[in-house]
């Protein structure tokens, strides 16, 4: 998996891993990165906007630049069960990004 030209390490927080480990964790990572292919940015977040349905927004900064803040573009949505809010962060390590799945609460 590669944003940008740069490989792409995933992690999770305890918290995060304890919830939605496994083969969970490996659809939100396909999820994610194919969003962040089209549109990189460093942060997305998975939500429910409404009953139903999950979507991920992009909010955060653009990559590599880091200089145009985007908190709006819904960048997937489908029909899901509930889920509890989710960030995936990207941090630029120079040779490759790490994405870290974590709730706000573990921010």
């Amino acid at each position: 998996m590669q944003v940008n030209g740069k490989p792409v390490q995933v992690v999770a927080t305890a918290a995060w891993n304890e919830k939605y480990g496994g083969l969970e964790a490996a659809m939100y990572t396909k999820e994610a990165v194919q969003c962040l292919i089209k549109h990189p940015v460093d942060m997305l977040i998975f939500e429910m906007p409404e009953e139903g349905v999950m979507q991920i927004r992009s909010a955060g900064y653009d990559l590599p630049t880091d200089s145009v803040l985007d908190e709006k573009t819904v960048l997937f949505k489908t029909e899901s069960l509930p889920i509890e809010t989710f960030w995936f962060k990207l941090d630029d390590y120079g040779d490759k990004y790490v994405g870290t799945f974590l709730f706000p609460s573990d921010y």
